[in-house]
């Protein structure tokens, strides 16, 4: 059975964990450029040009490694413009149901993967698990753009990551 594997905008890598889980044979990477994401939220033109390009020169490595890429580009006649229109044409196309994705940083485009039915993986690229980020959140208040950084360099320790003394947000690895 085919699978289709959203790639978005900013999941750039071949690291991800709803690629880890394709079998190159079996999957389909869906990569598709919509007008819902170049307008909301709004970004300078020159942001999205770049944005764009990068997608298309990862769409070309994963050809390169032997992965069979889905592109829809801005300008396809075809194109709804919008996650959801583009991920259920590409079930069409390729007849699946089967959709695995990535969480994505955004709570709108993870309702939308959630509407169609998709298997959510966790995102590693974070600093924090969305289950850390929760109970972090349960002991406050409000979520305030300072956390108490000793707390934040114990969980970025825990992850492998640590936060310089000076508090800056340069991250090393250990």
């Amino acid at each position: 059975m085919t699978r289709l594997f959203p790639v978005l905008g900013d999941q750039l890598s071949q690291n991800l964990p709803s690629l880890a889980r394709a079998r190159r044979d079996r999957g389909v990477i869906l990569m598709m450029e919509v007008r819902e994401e170049a307008v909301t939220p709004r970004h300078h033109k020159k942001k999205i040009a770049f944005i764009f390009s990068a997608m298309r020169h990862f769409a070309q490595e994963l050809r390169t490694a032997g992965w069979n890429v889905d592109y829809v580009k801005l300008d396809d006649p075809a194109n709804t413009h919008s996650f959801a229109g583009e991920i259920e044409r590409a079930c069409h196309r390729h007849g699946t149901r089967s959709i695995i994705a990535t969480w994505p940083g955004e709570y709108r485009v993870m309702r939308v993967l959630q509407h169609l039915g998709a298997k959510l993986e966790e995102n590693t690229r974070f600093l924090f698990t969305r289950d850390d980020f929760a109970a972090r959140a349960l002991e406050c208040f409000t979520l305030c753009r300072l956390w108490p950084w000793p707390r934040v360099r114990l969980c970025a320790r825990r992850s492998g990551w640590c936060v310089p003394a000076s508090h800056g947000l340069r991250l090393t690895q250990d």
